[in-house]
């Protein structure tokens, strides 16, 4: 019998013969947790970091919906700074935010939830809830229509903006947060069919009804 050849496989980290193994990229790693951030001024970090504070006090002030790390980048596209130094400003501001220059909750951030018990501590505040939410509540208004409408917005941070407008409409308004996942398109099927159903389902006088 004629031995196999012994194979070895030149691994990618080997690189070819007659040359350096490859280089990977190593990003260096941000602070982490509360830091200090002084820029020095002048320099275009310090200008970024005046000009990103004033605009989020702005829209504090004017009672607006906050904006996202990366919103603030393209509000400041409108003060002198391109498109390209989105990134730079979005790094700029989440340092401000470790520093202290900006409130945590000054910036919104979509990308994160939690779900949980509703917990009181006093039967008071039980009726002062649902009082709330009984002034909150709309009937249908899309019923009868033959289409449904929904509104979609490719960031979760949209949705805060969009609610105003679309309540006054009877619109809810969903979100993929960039990528709408398989579930999301799953879920508006399911509404679709739900709501064809209904509209072809006869009602008490036996006549149909549509959604």
């Amino acid at each position: 019998m004629h031995e196999q050849p012994t194979e070895h496989p030149i691994r990618w980290t080997d690189g070819l013969p007659g040359m350096d193994p490859p280089r990977l990229p190593v990003k260096k790693p941000g602070p982490k947790g509360l830091a200090r951030y002084k820029p020095r001024p002048g320099s275009k970090g310090g200008r970024i970091l005046t000009v990103a504070v004033a605009a989020v006090a702005r829209y504090r002030d004017e009672g607006r919906v906050n904006l996202g790390s990366r919103e603030v980048g393209y509000v400041l596209t409108r003060e002198g700074f391109t498109h390209g130094d989105v990134p730079y400003i979005e790094g700029i501001v989440e340092r401000a935010r470790r520093a202290g220059h900006i409130a945590m909750e000054a910036i919104s951030d979509g990308r994160t939830s939690s779900d949980g018990p509703w917990t009181v501590e006093t039967p008071e505040e039980i009726a002062d809830q649902l009082g709330e939410w009984i002034g909150e509540a709309q009937l249908d208004r899309q019923a009868g229509q033959r289409y449904r409408v929904e509104i979609w917005a490719e960031a979760a941070a949209w949705i805060p903006r969009l609610v105003p407008v679309c309540a006054e409409y009877g619109v809810r308004v969903y979100s993929g947060s960039g990528s709408v996942p398989l579930k999301a398109v799953h879920d508006a099927a399911v509404r679709t069919i739900a709501r064809g159903r209904r509209s072809s389902a006869p009602s008490s006088t036996g006549s149909a009804t549509s959604t």
